[in-house]
């Protein structure tokens, strides 16, 4: 509604000043939440991206894992079953029999090296405690070695 003064002048009413200020008042509310929804979708599609990375990390290291752990069982029953032939050969024939056991040494040796560096693979991927020295439980040589050859593997730039 317009008024007219008595000079001649015209005025808003009260009531559209109030209009306009409660529309300014929704379509500043209004830009302002669509600016929340804008960086909690940006928010949430990082901790998406994040959650993503973890669980192909996750499976990789699964998937790795079973590899080595059937590289150990392979070791094993590769050693089971040389022990059984040991078994059936009879006392007499001495030549076989040595030559069995010198088979199964290798193995075992091989099967030790397999656990080594399933344990060496564990502790880079922090499956110890900060304060157990697998480098002691290896000891030193030998886990030195088992380094010096996956740090030779390892891609440059990875950690």
């Amino acid at each position: 509604v317009i008024h007219y003064a008595a000079e001649g002048k015209t005025k808003l009413s009260g009531g559209w000043a109030m209009v306009f200020m409660a529309l300014a008042w929704a379509a500043y509310l209004l830009v302002k939440k669509k600016q929340w929804v804008a960086r909690k979708r940006e928010a949430d599609a990082k901790v998406h991206h994040q959650l993503a990375q973890i669980a192909a990390y996750k499976g990789t290291f699964l998937k790795v894992n079973n590899e080595m752990w059937r590289g150990m069982q392979v070791w094993v029953e590769d050693v089971a079953n040389s022990i059984q032939i040991l078994k059936g050969l009879h006392p007499e024939r001495v030549a076989m029999r040595r030559s069995q056991l010198h088979d199964i040494a290798h193995k075992v040796f091989g099967m030790s090296m397999a656990v080594d560096e399933y344990i060496f693979w564990l502790n880079r991927h922090n499956s110890f405690p900060a304060n157990f020295s697998i480098r002691n439980l290896l000891t030193p040589a030998r886990y030195d070695r088992i380094k010096s050859i996956a740090d030779a593997m390892r891609p440059e730039g990875h950690v």
